[in-house]
């Protein structure tokens, strides 16, 4: 038996490879156009691509610690978290094996995702978003306070990374909260708290799957593991602005949620191409999108199981 040929093509060139088919491309453009039409859209990151559109209908504001957020200006306020759509080229999550020890400082370990979507045009726009909402923190800070922004890039197309520390230093004033589950694998982030290092609302990070039960489209929590490079994931993402002791001010994308798809797998596509399959896979029917909690679909749902007679 002839011995099987190995492919050494690394992964980031088959994904700087896979964004430029124009399958996948028509099939983000649709996710993200779903997203902007749908319940969700005032909370979509794409449409925010420059400062006279984020002002208008949100404003700056710095917390007790200093941190510069973005806050809604209507009644109810509140931190603007954005929804912004991608193939996951880096997933550096929670999952951690017995006895494992963070490499350096533990503080500043952290959970990363970087997103790309190549030349899909919703995509660019969340780019110039990001821009945007740094050049608005800019504007607020004495002169040269943030350092020019910078991106990732997968070949010619800039791609967006997100990310969340596991850790906040002990003496904050930020209130303690207990690890989530779902990221204290083997017990291994609470066993590093202690005087110096403490878990807040901050480091949380929530992992959500996205599924259909009895028509409705629910989002279930699920554990950081199901998630691997390739696939085509939402994610929840907000921006602060830090201040430094030397009186600079660092501009931080945080990630606060990741949504797995289900068949929105850059994977599946390939596949699909390989077998001659014409037709993309279900991750067409991500067309129709709905919020995570109460839209009309679920409000459905949960009235038909509230009227249905229980039977022993």
């Amino acid at each position: 038996m002839e011995p099987k040929e190995v492919n050494l093509e690394s992964i980031d060139d088959r994904l700087s490879k896979l964004v430029i088919e124009p399958k996948l491309e028509h099939e983000l453009t649709d996710i993200m156009s779903g997203r902007l039409s749908g319940e969700r859209a005032e909370v979509q990151l794409c449409a925010y691509p420059n400062v006279r559109t984020i002002t208008s209908v949100m404003h700056t504001r710095e917390n007790a610690e200093g941190i510069m957020q973005l806050w809604w200006n209507d009644e109810e306020g509140g931190e603007v978290i954005f929804d912004v759509q991608g193939i996951l080229a880096k997933c550096d999550l929670p999952g951690f094996r017995r006895g494992h020890r963070f490499q350096n400082n533990a503080l500043h370990a952290a959970q990363e995702v970087i997103l790309f979507a190549g030349a899909v045009p919703q995509f660019q726009l969340a780019v110039d978003a990001i821009r945007s909402i740094q050049k608005l923190f800019a504007s607020q800070a004495m002169e040269g306070a943030y350092s020019p922004i910078t991106f990732e890039t997968i070949g010619v197309f800039k791609a967006l990374k997100f990310g969340s520390r596991y850790f906040t230093r002990g003496q904050s004033k930020s209130p303690s909260v207990a690890v989530p589950a779902s990221m204290n694998s083997n017990n291994i982030l609470s066993s590093h708290l202690g005087p110096r290092l403490k878990f807040t609302q901050d480091n949380v990070v929530e992992y959500l799957k996205r599924e259909k039960v009895d028509g409705a489209t629910v989002y279930e929590p699920c554990k950081p593991t199901i998630f691997r490079r390739e696939q085509v994931v939402e994610a929840q993402v907000s921006f602060v602005g830090i201040c430094m002791k030397d009186g600079r001010r660092t501009f931080v994308a945080k990630l606060n949620k990741l949504v797995w798809l289900h068949s929105g797998c850059a994977i599946d596509l390939i596949d699909a191409d390989e077998a001659g399959v014409a037709q993309a896979p279900v991750i067409v029917e991500q067309k129709r999108f709905l919020p995570y909690d109460d839209g009309p679909a679920m409000k459905k749902l949960r009235e038909s199981v509230e009227a249905a007679d229980m039977h022993d």
